[in-house]
């Protein structure tokens, strides 16, 4: 007979095959019985070896006593067995639903985990695409001053060269006005 640690060990289907072992041995035990019982029934019980009718009764009462003590030793047995399997299943029962509420904690974590990351990255690259941008707008600015500036000489240059074209742009701009005030 196992021990109890033993018995917490065994799958399902191992207790359940000790138990169909117990019931058989229980049913032979009964057959065995019942057959003693039979031959007792049928036998003659012969004087010279009983002695008297007393021996006689006391002889079948220790047979019957016996029987009924293995009967009642194997129910019990096959109460106690069927107990820790019922204890073993709801300890199986019980360490199965804590794996699983375990498991879900760690993939809510997990999962927790990797929406953190993935926020902590797109802000990380939000502000590394402002900073790209910000210096983009700073270049193109820089550009464009540069080339107004160059835009503003060569045409400073081109009126230095015909001044007659600024002075008649500048009547130009004079006949406007009085026009405009007139």
């Amino acid at each position: 007979m196992p021990t109890k640690k033993e018995m917490k060990k065994l799958r399902r289907d191992e207790l359940l095959e000790m138990l169909i072992d117990q019931t058989k041995q229980k049913d032979a035990l009964q057959q065995k019985l019942d057959e003693a019982e039979e031959k007792l029934k049928s036998r003659e019980i012969a004087l010279q070896e009983a002695g008297t009718l007393a021996d006689a009764a006391l002889r079948l009462s220790d047979i019957f006593e016996a029987a009924d003590s293995a009967a009642s030793q194997y129910l019990e047995n096959v109460r106690t067995l069927t107990e820790r399997k019922k204890t073993a299943i709801q300890q199986m029962e019980e360490e199965t639903r804590q794996s699983v509420e375990r498991r879900l904690a760690e993939a809510k974590q997990s999962v927790e985990r990797q929406l953190s990351d993935t926020a902590e990255k797109c802000r990380a690259m939000e502000e590394e695409t402002e900073k790209k941008c910000a210096a983009m707008k700073h270049q193109a600015q820089k550009e464009a001053d540069a080339y107004w500036a160059e835009v503003s000489r060569k045409l400073e240059q081109y009126l230095e060269d015909h001044e007659e074209l600024a002075e008649w742009l500048l009547r130009r701009q004079l006949n406007k006005a009085r026009e405009e005030k007139a």
